[in-house]
């Protein structure tokens, strides 16, 4: 009886010891990449492996923990993943959420049992670090009024997807590379490179990409604002010198590159949800239209009509915060409302909404 009260006490011990260690979820940025590499991973063993060790060594949110599990090969990884992953989920109260990731009810159910059988959680107090900002504060291109280096940059659709590619491309120097080839190719605001190059912890990465959009820079006077973002004094008095010269008034102006066209048509609408009425569970069902939306831009009339194809509440409200970014008319986003049978689910997205 006191070996069994020994273990048992071990076990509460060390289930509160992993989840107090996690307070926040992994970085969007690094967990796309670890979602890429799980994607590229084709061998289901390998895989496999590799997800287990990412559920060992990370922090997730209920939505992360379902969204991993949900690409590996087979119902019996996903359980031993989310048995792991909940450990290490901050969120505990939504991981009713990762359920959907199961094609069969019964593995879901395992880990339902799983979940509930877990001792109560101990409240553990422990020392935290001062948190590090990275809030940065963002010049208003609206009330600009200064020198222009090019003629009219990007728009927010177009940006997002810029950086989302960024975000998703896989190791750091691929970031790295593809941000440097997007800042000097496109027209954007100082707001938007200081977005880009925070997305790297070095200030030499950050130099450069702030570097390579010296030519399609469009609120040039704003260029002070870089001076933030690095921790080096000697790196951010470069990043000055290279945009106090006054530029030769006789060059033409930049041509801003084509507009990327991303509007869908009725014919492209009526693929896509012949693509995603084919498929029977709700998990996939949830996967594919988060995949062909990428690259695209929605009216509001045409994301209703795609979350009206879904049956569950909490995927019409995941849905509907994922697809927010991509989406023509924000202003009619409040009509998005109209799919949600509970008004929780309706305070829940505008409150998304107001953060962003």
């Amino acid at each position: 009886m006191k070996q069994i009260y020994i273990i048992v006490l071990a076990v509460v011990f060390n289930y509160n010891l992993t989840t107090a260690q996690c307070i926040t979820p992994i970085t969007y940025r690094d967990f796309g990449f670890l979602r890429s590499q799980l994607i590229q991973t084709v061998n289901p063993s390998r895989q496999f492996q590799l997800a287990m060790d990412i559920a060992k060594n990370n922090c997730f949110s209920a939505a992360q923990v379902e969204d991993l599990a949900s690409l590996l090969h087979n119902d019996r990884d996903r359980l031993d993943f989310c048995k792991t992953a909940f450990y290490r989920t901050v969120d505990k109260e939504n991981f009713e959420d990762v359920y959907d990731a199961f094609i069969s009810f019964s593995n879901a159910l395992r880990l339902y049992k799983f979940v509930n059988q877990m001792p109560p959680q101990i409240p553990v107090k422990i020392q935290q670090n001062p948190n590090v900002n990275y809030q940065y504060n963002y010049p208003n291109v609206q009330q600009y009024n200064g020198r222009f280096g090019c003629n009219g940059y990007i728009n927010d659709v177009i940006y997002n997807q810029l950086k989302q590619q960024i975000i998703m491309s896989g190791n750091e120097v691929t970031m790295y590379n593809m941000a440097k080839n997007f800042t000097s190719h496109y027209c954007m605001t100082v707001a938007q490179i200081i977005e880009i190059a925070g997305l790297f912890n070095n200030d030499n990465y950050r130099f450069d990409i702030i570097q390579a959009a010296n030519t399609n820079l469009y609120d040039l006077d704003n260029f002070t604002y870089f001076d933030q973002v690095f921790t080096n004094p000697q790196i951010r008095e470069n990043c000055r010198r290279i945009y106090v010269p006054i530029p030769n008034q006789n060059n033409p102006p930049v041509t801003l590159p084509p507009a990327l066209k991303c509007e869908v048509n009725n014919a492209d609408l009526e693929s896509m949800i012949s693509s995603i009425e084919k498929i029977s569970f709700n998990s996939s069902k949830e996967s594919q239209l988060k995949s062909i939306a990428r690259g695209r831009c929605f009216t509001v009339g045409q994301i209703r009509t795609l979350l009206n194809l879904y049956s569950f509440e909490s995927s019409k409200l995941e849905l509907a915060k994922f697809m927010y970014e991509f989406c023509l008319d924000k202003k009619n986003y409040f009509q998005i409302n109209d799919v949600f049978s509970f008004s929780s689910s309706t305070d829940d997205l505008n409150k998304f909404i107001q953060t962003k």
